[in-house]
């Protein structure tokens, strides 16, 4: 009845591989916990060197072989403007950036990759790298990550705790 993060592992497994007949996709019903039950994600602001640019990493912590992940982040569209979106290298889908990318005039984002088995990332890393444009340097602006799925690479999923960051300005 509904389509989600578990339709679009499925979709990367079968992506760029020929079709010799019927493809065999299946659905999972349900998803075993994953490896990364202790894992977590948070909000870094990264140093710019111009006052009307932010950029915030979503970093993970204690990760275990991420090899795909299901974003959804909330922004104040008040005082942010997305600019880009630069993901971890090694996207199955040979994309710059995050490969499914989708975001709303009300601040909602939407980010999702599936990494190739030699690119998953583990311990502690930067995920994805959010580059904003400061609309207005006298309002605080505030980013939250709202859900986070993180997969391993059996395809096991965890859900993580998401983590919010206010005051996002441009730091010297």
């Amino acid at each position: 009845g509904s389509i989600g993060f578990p339709d679009f592992l499925t979709f990367a497994a079968a992506f760029g591989k020929p079709v010799e007949s019927k493809p065999a996709l299946a659905k999972p019903t349900g998803h075993l916990p994953g490896a990364n039950g202790t894992a977590g994600l948070s909000l870094l602001p990264i140093a710019t060197q111009n006052a009307t640019e932010a950029i915030v990493a979503i970093r993970m912590t204690e990760a275990t072989e991420v090899m795909g992940y299901n974003l959804q982040v909330q922004f104040d569209p008040m005082a942010l403007e997305l600019a880009n979106v630069t993901g971890a290298e090694g996207s199955v889908f040979d994309t710059e950036g995050v490969a499914l990318q989708n975001a709303s005039a009300d601040g909602k984002l939407l980010l999702a990759d599936v990494l190739r088995p030699d690119a998953m990332v583990s311990g502690d890393q930067n995920l994805v790298l959010l580059r904003f444009n400061v609309l207005n340097p006298t309002i605080s602006g505030r980013i939250e990550i709202v859900e986070a799925l993180v997969a391993d690479g059996a395809n096991r999923m965890n859900t993580l705790v998401g983590a919010h960051l206010d005051d996002v300005r441009a730091l010297p």
